[in-house]
């Protein structure tokens, strides 16, 4: 459970501290939101104390109110993985309903929406190559 821990936090810190390096007409993506939706996709039990920890994190590094991202970012977790088992995990219907749910209520924005989109893709797409079926 540590590497995952790790791999979390450092995602979360590249998301804080450069987040307007990777804007593009002043949309960037949200690499926690498409992380947890990557995990839930792929590890769902874990997918829980990642999303917490990414989200308290963040908290803690924006100033932001504690427990603020965490909570939203674990319901989306929880809701992500109810809406996982009730379709199909492995078709691309399923990764679009993720990411646009989990946008939607997170950012509320359709140019979010494809960035995240791209980001998630980008993700599973190096996520299955990197990750053996017994994974962390």
């Amino acid at each position: 459970m540590v590497l995952p821990l790790l791999i979390t936090t450092f995602i979360t810190l590249i998301d804080t501290a450069w987040k307007p390096l990777l804007a593009v007409r002043g949309v960037s993506p949200d690499l926690i939101l498409s992380f947890v939706l990557f995990l839930t996709v792929l590890f769902p039990k874990k997918s829980f104390v990642l999303a917490f920890w990414a989200g308290l994190l963040k908290d803690i590094l924006t100033g932001g109110l504690w427990g603020v991202n965490a909570t939203v970012l674990l319901l989306i977790a929880g809701s992500a993985v109810l809406i996982k088992d009730r379709l199909f995990q492995y078709r691309p219907l399923t990764w679009l309903v993720l990411v646009a749910g989990g946008t939607m209520v997170y950012v509320r924005s359709f140019p979010q929406f494809l960035y995240n989109l791209a980001v998630f893709v980008l993700y599973l797409t190096l996520g299955f190559k990197l990750v053996s079926k017994k994974p962390f």
